[in-house]
């Protein structure tokens, strides 16, 4: 009886462990996603020469004045 008990317990820790793994992998894979979607909404280009925004941070975006944390420009 005593043995049952720690197999059902050690089995039910495995199960917890399992299912937050795979739930911290698919918060990663949602951020992925909207970053992606993020830069598809973008404009990339303006008046005076191309540039593409991306990412989130500290630098200012010429096109849509957000933060952003990379600025391409094409002259």
């Amino acid at each position: 009886m005593k043995n049952a008990k720690i197999t059902i317990g050690l089995i039910g820790l495995l199960l917890i462990g399992l299912v937050s793994v795979r739930k911290e992998g698919k918060v990663q894979e949602a951020g992925l996603l909207l970053q992606n979607v993020e830069a598809l909404a973008t404009g990339e280009s303006f008046p005076d020469g191309d540039i593409a925004c991306f990412g989130d941070g500290s630098v200012d975006c010429p096109f849509t004045y957000l933060k952003v944390e990379v600025v391409y420009r094409e002259e």
